[in-house]
């Protein structure tokens, strides 16, 4: 397995990292339309003013760190429940930093969502001896959220049957599974599970919405392709 967002390519672009950004941009659009369409009211408190069903969102990851950071003050509240499937079930701490990367984009932007993470990994990468664990973080998942993140693969075939039938009734049961494309552009296809029937393979777009061939695989004419912002992203 390997986390898609972590490779020789993104240390070369740092540079570009802080660039002005434009009022056209994904970033500054994607908060104009949270402040008014999601948050509504200013000082509204999200957690508790609105009666409605919140959406569950399950992160499957590295884990989750907060640390001291201020931007958790209000957001961790709506990590309702983090558990590690290596090792403890309560040492769910992230030591390597891409699982947190994600919950924060996750509260940053969908800011009446709930989160749950599940942490399957230390690194960039886990052995099949490990296979077990990751069917039992999807089937926990499925059990808490509504939406399902996965931002990894596992080559371009299920190797696996058991990480098959998870999957298959976790969308019978109506859950919504996200999972990324691919890092090595045009020289590879989609890899599972994102080219798992029913799951949302999401391609990466840069901040003006331009899909980098670089990255990406060919899109698929015989089906839907997604696409979303996935290059030099600031979780901050």
């Amino acid at each position: 397995m390997l986390f898609f967002d972590e490779d020789d390519r993104n240390e070369v672009l740092k540079s570009n990292r802080f660039q002005v950004r434009s009022k056209h941009d994904f970033s500054t659009r994607m908060g104009r339309f949270v402040q008014r369409h999601i948050l509504r009211a200013a000082g509204v408190n999200i957690l508790t003013d609105y009666p409605h069903k919140r959406v569950k969102v399950a992160i499957i990851d590295t884990g989750f760190c907060a640390n001291d950071d201020p931007f958790f003050i209000n957001a961790e509240r709506r990590i309702r429940n983090c558990r590690s499937f290596i090792g403890k079930e309560t040492d769910w701490e992230d030591i390597h930093g891409h699982g947190t990367h994600v919950a924060r984009l996750v509260l940053r932007h969908a800011p009446e969502c709930e989160v749950y993470v599940a942490k399957i990994s230390d690194t960039r990468s886990f052995s099949e001896d490990q296979v077990g664990q990751l069917a039992k973080a999807l089937e926990w998942a499925g059990e808490q959220a509504d939406i399902i993140n996965l931002s990894f693969g596992l080559g371009q075939l299920c190797p696996f049957p058991c990480l098959k039938e998870v999957l298959d009734k976790l969308m019978l049961s109506c859950k919504l599974i996200f999972a990324a494309a691919f890092n090595s552009g045009g020289n590879r296809s989609r890899p599972w599970l994102a080219n798992h029937l029913g799951v949302f393979c999401i391609h990466a777009t840069n901040e003006c919405a331009v899909p980098n061939l670089n990255m990406n695989p060919i899109a698929k004419s015989s089906t839907d392709n997604f696409a979303t912002l996935g290059e030099n992203i600031q979780s901050y």
